[in-house]
C-alpha cells in the first residue's frame, strides 16, 4: 500500500467519523446538557420555571414577577 492510498483511506475514515459525531452529537448531546442544567437551576432554587399546561414545556419565570 503505497503512501496516497494509506492517506486517502485515513481521509475517509475520518471524515465518516466526524458527521457521524455531528449527527449523534448535536441531536442528543445537546438537549440532554440544557435539560439537566435546567433541572439543576430549579433544584438549587437558582431559577423559577413553571409548567404550561398548552404547549406541555416548562417556562422561565422572570425574576421581577412573583408567583
Amino acid at each position: 500500500m503505497t503512501p496516497i492510498e494509506q492517506s486517502i483511506i485515513c481521509t475517509v475514515f475520518l471524515a465518516i467519523s466526524y458527521y457521524i459525531g455531528i449527527h449523534f452529537g448535536k441531536k442528543v448531546g445537546l438537549e440532554e446538557v440544557v435539560s439537566f442544567t435546567l433541572d439543576t437551576l430549579e433544584k438549587g432554587n437558582y431559577v423559577k420555571m413553571k409548567y404550561n399546561e398548552v404547549t406541555k414545556l416548562k417556562e422561565l419565570i422572570p425574576l421581577d414577577k412573583q408567583s
